[in-house]
This record gives structure tokens, C-alpha cells and sequence, in this order.
């Protein structure tokens, strides 16, 4: 008997097309602001030793993820194998999407390394939490320079940084208090009613699946996270200082660190496909504009930046046959 392919669902199939449809509006957008001077001038004025470096920096990103990759979920795998998928999820969440990207990493490293979901799993959501550390943290900082000069987003960034204290909250009590504590807010979402959304029940699961592992393995593992995460996001900071210098946007070291923070939260929000495209470029607009900085100019590095994005994430694919040959 043939096995049935599994369709998917009708209202996912609508959200992904509207998401395609949002990414192209607001690309559209972006181009509008601009011109083909613009972008002539843009081209002209590149600096290419810094392009060249962004590149350099770019590769080591990669590099750093993928040790953290193999130093949460097994150090004995090999490194080329786990750059490997690296390379190939960090690909299909820029061409695709965020979730097919880490359905990828999961899907590989379980077919590959025989790598059980749960541990991959919890591997990439301690990832998160590290990451979303680091960002908290570059926010803030960064908020100390910039404050005066984002006063529009005063009480949305109080808010954000509210709710992502409350989640790593969420998170560590969970560490610490495990089972216990995760009843206990099962307890309290049943009787507020909020365990009937999709989203509550998953991220239930989730820190379920976390409080039944190995308490002295987790909290390994969440040392080296944030380890990993902090020395990541200081490579990430390089990369965004190499091209703002590679694309002339001219704003100060502080402001740059802000909208790299907020972009990468607005980044854990589902709504991206082709890896952030439009969205990206519409909140970098935003963001870059509370400096001052001319749109229209703006715009052309903007979408400068996403063609040479595009680029450097497909040339990363070389790597691939490289890459399981080694393995």
C-alpha cells in the first residue's frame, strides 16, 4: 500500500504565502525609497578591503556556531560533519525559512549521527537562550549611548526587555527548579485558560522536555552556551561594524550595536522568509533613520548589503561536498 503524502495544512499554506507576499510589499518599499544614482554610488563608493573582511568574519560566525553545535550536543562528532550542516541550515534559513532551517539541522544530525530529536532539541533551544543573553545584553548596553536618540521607542523597549527577561527567567527556573516549577506554571496557565493556544501548549513541552534531562548535563551544557553565544555575537558585532565601513552608512559604533540587537530579537519572530527579506531592510530603515541617516542613500546600502548577503550564504554551499568528504 502507498503511503499518503502528508498535505499540509490550509492555514499554513495561507500564512506562508502571506509571508512571501509582506516580503515582497516591503522589498518593494525599500526600492521605492531609492534610485539607480543611488545605487550607482553606492557600488562606486564600496569599500572592497572591508567587503573582503565582512567575509573573513562571516566564515568564522559559521565556524563558532558549528563548534557550539558540536560542543552541546556530542563533542566526539566530527567538526567538519557538523560544519557541514551548519553550512546547510544557516543556507536553507536564508533561502527558505527560519523553521525549515532548523528542521534541517534537526533532520541531519538525527540521519547522520543518529542523534536523538530531544537532544538536538534541547541543544538548540539552550542556543537560543544563550543567544538571547548575549542580545539582552547589547541592547541594554547599547541603551546607555543611545537612549536620548531613540526616545520614539522608549516604552516598546521597556516592554521588550520585560518580556525577555521574563522568558530567560522562565528558562533558568526551569534549570533550577525543574519539574516542579514547570507543574506549577502548568497550573496557572490551566487556570487562566491560556494552555488552549497552540503556542503555550509547545512552549510547555518544551520546558517539560528540559526539566526531565540530566540536571549535570543541562547545566553543562547552558555554561557552554552562553560561552559560545557571548564569543559569537562579538564576532556578529564585528561583522555588522565591517559593513557599515564596507557600505559608508555612516553611524556611530553604540547605534550600530542597537540595531543590530533589536534585528536579531525581531529575528525569533515567525513571520520572516528568505531570511528576513524585506523585513530586514524595512526595520533597518526604521532603526538606522532614528540616527539621522539620509533614506535614500540608506536604501541603496541596504539593498547592497542583501545581494551581498545572498551571495556569501550561497557561496558557503561550496563547502558541502568538501565538507562530507572530510566527514
Amino acid at each position: 500500500m502507498e503511503s499518503k503524502k502528508k498535505t499540509i495544512p490550509l492555514k499554513t499554506r495561507i500564512w506562508n504565502i502571506s509571508k512571501i507576499l509582506i516580503a515582497i510589499a516591503l522589498v518593494g518599499f525599500v526600492i521605492s525609497t531609492t534610485d539607480i544614482e543611488q545605487l550607482k554610488l553606492s557600488w562606486q563608493l564600496l569599500s572592497r578591503d572591508w567587503l573582503m573582511a565582512s567575509v573573513v568574519v562571516f566564515l568564522l560566525m559559521v565556524i563558532v556556531k558549528a563548534l557550539q553545535y558540536r560542543a552541546l550536543i556530542n563533542p566526539q562528532l566530527s567538526f567538519w560533519n557538523v560544519l557541514n550542516i551548519t553550512v546547510m541550515q544557516n543556507a536553507i534559513s536564508n533561502f527558505v525559512s527560519n523553521a525549515a532551517g532548523v528542521a534541517t539541522y534537526a533532520s541531519m544530525f538525527k540521519v547522520e549521527h543518529d542523534v536523538k530529536l530531544t537532544r538536538s532539541a534541547i541543544a538548540f533551544i539552550l542556543v537560543k537562550v544563550g543567544d538571547l543573553v548575549s542580545i539582552l545584553i547589547l541592547l541594554v548596553a547599547s541603551l546607555f549611548f543611545v537612549w536620548a536618540q531613540v526616545s520614539v521607542l522608549h516604552e516598546v523597549l521597556v516592554i521588550l526587555i520585560a518580556v525577555i527577561l521574563l522568558g530567560l527567567i522562565t528558562i533558568f527556573a526551569t534549570i533550577l527548579f525543574r519539574q516542579w516549577f514547570v507543574n506549577a506554571l502548568e497550573y496557572v496557565l490551566t487556570r487562566l485558560n491560556l494552555i488552549r493556544f497552540g503556542i503555550v501548549k509547545r512552549a510547555l513541552s518544551i520546558l517539560t522536555s528540559l526539566s526531565r534531562s540530566d540536571k549535570v548535563v543541562v547545566n553543562k551544557l547552558m555554561i557552554l552556551a552562553l560561552a559560545y553565544s557571548g564569543l559569537y555575537f562579538v564576532i556578529t558585532i564585528s561583522w555588522s561594524y565591517t559593513l557599515i565601513n564596507a557600505f559608508h552608512i555612516p553611524i556611530a559604533f553604540p547605534g550600530m550595536v542597537f540595531v543590530s540587537a533589536v534585528r536579531q530579537i525581531i529575528s525569533f519572530i515567525p513571520i520572516q522568509v528568505f531570511g528576513g527579506l524585506g523585513v530586514t531592510e524595512v526595520s533597518s530603515l526604521y532603526l538606522y533613520g532614528l540616527f539621522n541617516i539620509p533614506i535614500p542613500g540608506l536604501s541603496a546600502a541596504l539593498i547592497g548589503i542583501r545581494i551581498y548577503h545572498t551571495i556569501v550564504n550561497a557561496l558557503t554551499l561550496l563547502y558541502i561536498p568538501f565538507g562530507r568528504k572530510k566527514a
